[in-house]
């Protein structure tokens, strides 16, 4: 069956016309061939031992009817790999920016978590490692993000994450890591650059019989292009795995992450235009920070082949992440509050294909949990106080709130029919059931402790129009709740007392349509979506408490369009290796994103835009290859002008920043270098912003910098 390799906007992303799933046997136990030279738009076919891990995972993502695409590593890191959103961008429908150069990420995927600014416990989206969740009913911690050591990263939009347990309304993110398979004996990446920013690694990979393994460290430091905000990190991630027999194949994680950084704080619009390297005065004046001091996460994953058309599998995740807040050593400095968060997540999926009536048809049956066996926070008083009648002294323990026992479980099952030769249908209904268990002592107890059932729902049909063109359409419900320490009003605004809001679950019904197509020199893809989305979690205003909080918003729409298109402007013809002639391509890549984020007609705020996300974000990529090696690319990233506050009294500024790489990859394995230089016009912007209520037309500080100019260089060596 033909497949057309679709190439997502300055990065090689994987986006195939629709084939028949493959045997769960296909593709096991071979090693990867060299990945296809970046930007080629080659139609490819791929089957039984040509076939890469990550072909036979982008076979399976062009069989569902909607936005999804895949994002090998190896361009990715022909520049520098810092953060996450070195991975993510240029992925339409994707907005991801980093503020601070930390791993604190600002993402939303079709107006996910979109008021809750920079995300230290992102939400909105389902993360997980090599399928399994680093999610929980917490969040997301950020610190085990390493945008090293992977393979691949699959991107799957809204309600097209079905089939992996999301709850969210954004969808799923997986990142997978490399094996010995897919990896070299040995690889060196060092790089450097402005705002005293160095980062290396050193890795491992390789096969022996049945045993593979993938080993990899790096260790990273940052002064900081703002005052007060240098990072320092270190992260060890190990992959095992052992066929114990050709049927049975099992696999082991563990991934270590090691964090301090300082938190700068956020600054208003003028602040910026004067100097966006300043830190808040606040922030620095209480040497605001924040330390990971030792986050470990444990995965395994077995896999048995029960027969040629079926199959059994197993997943186990363990987590803990404690946090240290305001744990600076400035004297004025207290730690302000320490975290320690422990989840268990578990899955079973079973999954087979069948032949009925000459029809092909996949059907999978799949549980999902994930619980946090324990989750403790405990605050100290940063000021001698007087709440509730109760005299403490600052550095004094005043409330301890516990979360233990907070879970999401999933029971889902799916299934996908060829009903017509080239037309798919693929559906799937899902039961869920929530718990969040919130215990606050301060002084006294306060308990709140709720269950609900609900469901998730998922309809599509796909059409091959063309071997070349693709046709998609369907319509999903998600259901996100609360994280467990969300709608709490602590005593700082209630004095005398806790209250912990009954929030609503968030759910909408998401409509889509869509095509992905090859015409010409032309490739990409275009989707429109509507989503109607009901108790969506929000800030509101407690006039009670004279606070705002997270609480269930009135009726809000989420619609949108997402494009990506690829051009070859020119390409050489292809000449064989063994000549030593190299090949030549100029390409350009663009994703464009179109975001409509309204209350519907609220009775505070009309049919005002939601804040915090640009209804306007394009990303563009003028690139050259060279068959010997040798590449450059220029980049503009542009945005449009977007509410800070639900009240839309003030707004940022729209801003357009470019960037420039020239590097040289040697051809397979061997060496690299690169040299980048991001923000060519040194333009002041803000990269993300955190909402508020109503700013009542005043400039607030709520927006986080984006970096100034910067000179990046970095070498790779592998073999």
């Amino acid at each position: 069956m033909l497949a057309i390799a679709m190439t997502a906007p300055g990065q090689e992303t994987q986006d195939h016309a629709p084939t028949p799933s493959p045997s769960p046997t296909q593709g096991a136990n071979v090693p990867p061939d060299p990945p296809t030279a970046a930007g080629s738009l080659a139609t490819v076919q791929v089957t039984g031992a040509d076939e890469t891990p990550a072909d036979v995972e982008d076979t399976q993502l062009a069989t569902i009817p909607g936005g999804t695409s895949l994002v090998p590593s190896q361009q990715v890191e022909q520049g520098r790999v810092a953060t996450q959103a070195d991975i993510l961008n240029f992925q339409p429908g994707v907005f991801a920016q980093v503020a601070g150069g930390n791993d604190a990420l600002r993402i939303s995927i079709r107006g996910s978590g979109v008021d809750r600014g920079t995300g230290y416990f992102r939400t909105g989206i389902l993360f997980t490692f090599d399928g399994l969740p680093v999610t929980g009913p917490s969040g997301t911690p950020f610190e085990y993000f390493d945008p090293l050591g992977l393979e691949y990263t699959e991107i799957l939009r809204g309600t097209n994450a079905f089939d992996t347990g999301a709850l969210e309304l954004g969808g799923t993110i997986n990142y997978v890591s490399n094996t010995g398979y897919t990896s070299s004996p040995f690889e060196a990446r060092f790089e450097a650059g402005s705002f005293g920013y160095y980062k290396g690694e050193v890795s491992s990979g390789y096969v022996s019989g049945p045993f593979d393994y993938y080993v990899s460290i790096d260790g990273s430091t940052r002064a900081g292009f703002q005052d007060h905000s240098n990072i320092d990190t270190n992260r060890y991630l190990v992959n095992l795995g052992y066929k114990i027999n050709p049927n049975i194949e099992t696999r082991f994680y563990f991934r270590y992450a090691w964090e301090v950084l300082q938190q700068p704080g956020e600054l208003t619009k003028a602040q910026i235009q004067e100097d966006p390297s300043q830190a808040n005065p606040y922030a620095a004046k209480y040497n605001d920070d924040r330390v990971q001091p030792g986050s470990v996460w444990l995965g395994s994953k077995t896999t048995i082949m029960l027969d040629p058309t079926s199959k059994l599998e197993f997943g186990l995740t363990y987590m803990n992440f404690p946090i240290i807040i305001g744990g600076g050593t400035s004297p004025v400095n207290l730690v302000s509050s320490l975290w320690t968060y422990g989840n268990v997540s578990s899955q079973v999926k079973y999954s087979r294909t069948d032949q009925i009536f000459n029809t092909e048809t996949d059907t999978s049956l799949a549980l999902y949990t994930s619980t946090d066996v324990y989750g403790d926070v405990h605050r100290f008083s940063e000021i001698n106080q007087i709440i509730g009648g109760v005299a403490y002294q600052r550095g004094e323990l005043f409330t301890v709130n516990n979360f233990t026992g907070s879970s999401d479980n999933v029971l889902l099952l799916s299934n996908k029919t060829e009903l017509l030769p080239h037309l798919w249908l693929t559906s799937g209904v899902a039961g869920t059931f929530i718990r969040r268990n919130i215990d606050i002592t301060y002084p006294v107890r306060y308990l709140y402790d709720k269950d609900r059932f609900d469901y998730l729902a998922r309809f599509g049909l796909l059409y091959d129009l063309t071997p070349d063109v693709q046709l998609y359409t369907n319509i999903g419900r998600s259901v996100e709740p609360r994280n467990d320490w969300s709608g709490v009003l602590t005593p700082t605004f209630a004095p005398g007392l806790w209250k912990v809001l009954d929030l609503k679950d968030q759910t909408a019904w998401t409509t889509e349509v869509g095509m992905r197509f090859k015409w010409g020199i032309f490739q990409g893809n275009v989707d429109y979506y509507y989503s109607a989305v009901r108790n969506e979690l929000l800030e509101i205003s407690e006039p009670e408490y004279n606070n705002t909080t997270e609480a269930n918003a009135s009726p809000t729409t989420h619609q949108g369009v997402e494009i990506g298109l690829n051009t070859t402007l020119w390409q050489s013809a292809a000449v064989a290796e063994a000549s030593g002639k190299p090949w030549h391509q100029l390409s350009f890549n663009q994703a464009y994103t179109y975001s409509n984020f309204d209350y519907n007609n609220d009775p505070v705020f009309g049919h005002n835009e939601l804040p915090g996300i640009p209804p306007h974000y394009y990303q563009g990529e003028l690139r050259y290859d060279n068959g010997s090696g040798f590449y450059w690319s220029f980049t503009i990233q542009a945005a449009s002008s977007y509410p800070v506050d639900y009240a839309n009294t003030f707004y940022t500024d729209p801003y357009v920043i470019f960037g420039t790489t020239i590097g040289y990859a040697q051809p397979k394995k061997g060496f690299e270098v690169y040299l980048q230089f991001n923000n060519l016009t040194n333009k002041h912007y803000a990269a993300d912003v955190t909402p508020g209520y109503d700013d009542h037309g005043e400039d607030v500080a709520r927006s986080d910098p984006g970096d100034g100019f910067g000179v990046f260089s970095g070498v790779v060596y592998k073999f």
